[in-house]
């Protein structure tokens, strides 16, 4: 929100020098409209976060890019439909978006905002001035390093990615993703800070279906293994040993 806010600012001193041009300028109100979507949204989170505790970003993200989506599909369906002037104010919506991912990821289990290059180029400076005097750096501060380094290099290539996709592909189609995926990233976000039962299912059904004669040994297993045999067997009969893990009649 740095650059909206200089602009914001930019374009309150133009309306102030009488006969100033403002080509190329957006008017205030787009900046005022962009920063209090930005804002919104973060309120919408926390919100949602003391309501449905470790669930709030991926609650309230669903609803806004079903909006952002709402608002392409309408677009492609309907190429001459025109805002006119306020055409710009559709980026409100991916706004609140960011507002929502900007909150999860600095209150919750991350504990950094992943769309500010400038704290993490600090970060990574610092590391590099301590290292640089003691000669090496503790675990934990090497992994934020790797951290910064990571959002860095990502925010560069999404950076190139999205200059070179606007020139050869409509911008509404390049908006489509962005909700979707931010909304997958929200939900695995959630999931780090408490399990989802989903995940959980999904882990109980990736878990062997054989008998593990090793944990049998140890006696880790809760159950003896099931041995055929050609008669039935009557309760009782089908003694195991603890010891070595063998059933006998």
């Amino acid at each position: 929100m740095t650059g909206n806010v200089i602009n914001l600012t930019r374009s309150l001193g133009v309306l102030m020098v009488e006969g100033a041009p403002q080509h190329g300028y957006h008017n205030l109100r787009f900046y005022l409209a962009i920063l209090v979507c930005f804002n919104v949204g973060s309120v919408l989170q926390r919100v949602c976060e003391h309501k449905w505790p470790n669930r709030g970003a991926s609650i309230v993200s669903l609803p806004v890019a079903c909006i952002i989506l709402a608002g392409n599909a309408i677009y492609w369906y309907n190429p001459e439909f025109e805002l006119g002037d306020n055409r710009d104010y559709t980026v409100c919506s991916v706004t609140l978006l960011f507002g929502v991912q900007s909150a999860a990821c600095s209150n919750g289990r991350l504990g950094l905002i992943t769309t500010m290059v400038t704290g993490h180029m600090v970060n990574v400076s610092n590391l590099c001035g301590t290292f640089l005097f003691k000669g090496s750096l503790a675990s934990e501060a090497k992994w934020k390093g790797v951290v910064s380094l990571v959002i860095i290099a990502a925010t560069i290539c999404g950076g190139l990615l999205g200059a070179v996709l606007t020139q050869l592909i409509d911008k509404h189609v390049l908006l489509c993703p962005v909700p979707i995926v931010l909304y997958i990233l929200l939900w695995l976000h959630d999931h780090l800070a408490a399990p989802r039962s989903l995940i959980k299912k999904l882990k109980l059904l990736s878990r062997p279906l054989f008998f593990d004669f090793r944990e049998h040994d140890s006696g880790k297993a809760s159950k003896p293994p099931m041995i055929p045999s050609a008669r039935p067997v009557r309760l009782g009969e089908l003694k195991a040993s603890s010891f070595t893990g063998e059933a006998r009649l």
